[in-house]
């Protein structure tokens, strides 16, 4: 696969002119990866964003007793480390592969001088960035708020959905991290909504029966 095909599916590079698209890519660094790699850690000085080739890559904070929080798993397609490109500041979360893969990194500078010729490129990243800060927000919304049943739902109910299928791109063990649950608290809690005719399990996939069944789950208190 080339390694610009991927960024044609780039929220923050839409709009822009496929010539300026293979420049960009030109200058980016293409990096195989090994699943466990940690590609970058909280404190980390970063002056570069990232994007998925192939594989995923988990975002996630650890306490000091070694309690981790995944908050994201990023997929194909998929940009991170955004705040490379606009804050000097340190990295504030680990990624680390999931899976064998290649990342895109795009430094600053090369970013900065593309987003001073296209506007549009700074438009799509503040949409990108709002996402991910609602996205964030339901996060801590869910974790403090919802039992895991709810939790599960709500996650479920915004994830790619294909012929009725959740891509879920992820673990259940990752999935569990996220909702911030045990495997077997995970399990229990699918198995309930399985019971109740929401989704189907069938071998580590999951199918949605009733969407808006599912909704009404998620936005329970």
């Amino acid at each position: 696969m080339p390694h610009n095909e991927p960024l044609t599916s780039l929220g923050i590079f839409q709009g822009l002119p496929e010539n300026r698209r293979r420049e960009l890519v030109a200058k980016g660094q293409v990096r195989h990866v090994a699943a466990g790699e940690r590609i970058a850690e909280r404190g980390q000085e970063v002056d570069a964003f990232f994007a998925v080739l192939e594989g995923q890559i988990k975002l996630s904070r650890s306490s000091l007793e070694g309690k981790e929080q995944t908050i994201y798993v990023f997929g194909p397609g998929e940009p991170f480390c955004l705040c490379g490109v606009f804050d000097t500041g340190a990295f504030l979360a680990d990624a680390v592969a999931l899976s064998q893969g290649r990342i895109l990194i795009l430094q600053r500078k090369a970013f900065d001088e593309a987003a001073e010729a296209h506007p549009v490129l700074l438009r799509n990243m503040v949409r990108l960035l709002s996402g991910r800060l609602r996205a964030a927000l339901e996060l801590v919304e869910s974790l403090a708020l919802r039992e895991i049943p709810q939790r599960v739902a709500a996650y479920l109910r915004h994830l790619p959905v294909e012929n009725d299928e959740v891509r879920l791109g992820m673990t259940h063990r990752e999935l569990a991290k996220i909702v911030g649950a045990t495997p077997e608290t995970l399990s229990r809690a699918l198995r309930r909504l399985d019971r109740e005719g929401m989704i189907r399990v069938t071998e580590g996939r999951i199918r949605i029966l009733d969407a808006e069944a599912l909704a009404r789950r998620a936005d329970q208190g």
